[in-house]
């Protein structure tokens, strides 16, 4: 016989670390987005279910005085292994789940017919699970009763055949990019490589919400200060926070609404851009203002037959970027990008923004790209 031993037992309790982590896990969100692991869940969610149910079943006749009197005891697999009760572990487990499954699935009740007064009150129990789950609707403030039937086949429906909102709006996209390449006339070729792009930008995480009934809850008293609060400390990791755009308001002895951050973050969108990829083309028409969250910005200068030729001096840059601190050059003046744990405060990660100047001043003869 295996036994354990108390301190053995509460180990397990370390198994419970495992729920925040992998509610905050990405990885673990991105994995739980798959229509098959989805499936997966719904079938071993109703079969847990079915097999807590069908033990339920089997203690009610066990804990009977006779035992002969119960469904379980005259249901009779064969002729030759005699009564289910007393017949092999496996094959009672499998006829008492049958037997829960059609009334979960309401397709009848077979063979089943129950005598004694406590068998009867664990069928209409198992029927009232099987059959009424009250769920309250949130959004329209009513309650609906389903079958659990309807709410397992609904769900296996809606992940089968249902679009969710991510991928209904990579769809629009999708049409969007259809027409425009019919429009003007594009390959085969360049048109994939569009939609691909769009793709990469989908699942890098950039999503869209609702920003002007964000700004709603921010801007009324629906929300308790505290709240608002612990979320202005929490948006985007507290990276926003942090970041020098609004640091300098508050070093300037300017009072920081709590609601400002929250007001951005509802209109910003995290995005991620690829080694060598250029944020800003020299005299582009300025339309974003871009807060660096992780990664350095460089400032590459102004295109030319005998390489890349600043117009302006690295201080002036520096001040136009919000740059507090000077950066390293190398021997042929060309500026070093710093290590992590040199950074300037200005494009060392959660701090540097640039953009402001852009907006005030026009575009500016500069290609401002993301080194690494």
């Amino acid at each position: 016989m295996l036994s354990a031993s108390p301190p053995r037992l509460a180990r397990l309790g370390r198994l419970a670390k495992l729920a925040p982590f992998l509610h905050e896990s990405t990885t673990w969100k991105y994995i739980q987005g798959f229509r098959g692991v989805r499936m997966m869940n719904l079938c071993v969610g109703l079969m847990w279910v079915v097999h807590l149910m069908a033990c339920g079943w089997y203690l009610c006749a066990a804990l009977h005085e006779n035992p002969e009197d119960t469904w379980v005891a005259r249901r009779s697999v064969s002729n030759a292994d005699g009564d289910i009760l007393w017949g092999k572990s496996q094959k009672r487990g499998h006829v008492a789940s049958t037997q829960i499954l059609t009334i979960f699935t309401t397709v009848g009740f077979g063979d089943m017919s129950a005598y004694t007064t406590g068998e009867t009150l664990y069928a209409d129990w198992t029927m009232i699970v099987g059959t009424v789950t009250t769920s309250e609707m949130t959004t329209k403030k009513i309650r609906l009763s389903q079958v659990v039937n309807s709410i397992i086949m609904s769900e296996v429906i809606t992940t089968l055949t249902g679009v969710d909102r991510a991928q209904a709006e990579l769809n629009k996209r999708y049409g969007l990019i259809k027409e425009f390449a019919d429009h003007a006339r594009l390959s085969v070729k360049t048109t994939t490589a569009f939609e691909k792009a769009v793709q990469r930008a989908s699942h890098a995480g950039e999503v869209r919400v609702d920003a002007s009934q964000l700004k709603s809850f921010f801007a009324t008293d629906t929300l308790p200060r505290e709240l608002m609060l612990e979320l202005t400390k929490d948006v985007f990791q507290g990276k926003l926070l942090r970041n020098e755009m609004l640091v300098w308001v508050e070093r300037h002895g300017i009072p920081l609404p709590a609601r400002l951050p929250l007001m951005l973050a509802a209109v910003m969108h995290p995005k991620t851009f690829q080694f060598q990829e250029v944020l800003y083309q020299n005299a582009d028409q300025p339309v974003h203002i871009y807060l660096v969250m992780r990664g350095t910005l460089a400032f590459v200068g102004v295109p030319h037959v005998e390489g890349g030729l600043p117009p302006f001096t690295v201080s002036e840059v520096q001040s136009a970027l919000h740059i507090g601190a000077k950066r390293r050059t190398s021997n042929a003046g060309i500026p070093v990008e710093p290590s992590e744990s040199e950074a300037v405060p200005g494009m060392s990660p959660n701090r540097g923004f640039f953009g402001w100047s852009l907006v005030i001043n026009g575009g500016l003869p500069w290609v401002i790209k993301c080194p690494h």
